[in-house]
């Protein structure tokens, strides 16, 4: 039988690597790296695993700020804009 070619063995890495992270996206790095180095049976290093990480579309996003909407700046903003809708 022939040998993996290298390219065969890196495709299947990124996929056990994205397995992985699937399980999982908000553990850090270094537990998806333990975890992927135990199923897969390679060692690399935080930064391959960043890379590939962000190569497979997974990237770090963080959530937009949103103003605090009581029941008084609720009321407040819904005069602002009938009074903007009606004008002067």
């Amino acid at each position: 039988m022939y040998p993996e070619s290298e390219d065969q063995r890196n495709w299947e890495d990124r996929r056990v690597l994205s397995r992985e992270i699937r399980k999982n996206r908000t553990q850090p790095m270094a537990l998806i790296r333990e975890e992927f180095q135990q199923v897969s049976g390679s060692i690399v290093s935080m930064n391959t695993i960043r890379k590939e990480a962000h190569l497979l579309g997974f990237h770090g996003r963080a959530a937009a700020h949103k103003p605090l909407i009581t029941k008084f700046n609720c009321a407040a903003r819904l005069m602002w804009c009938k009074a903007i809708e009606i004008g002067p």
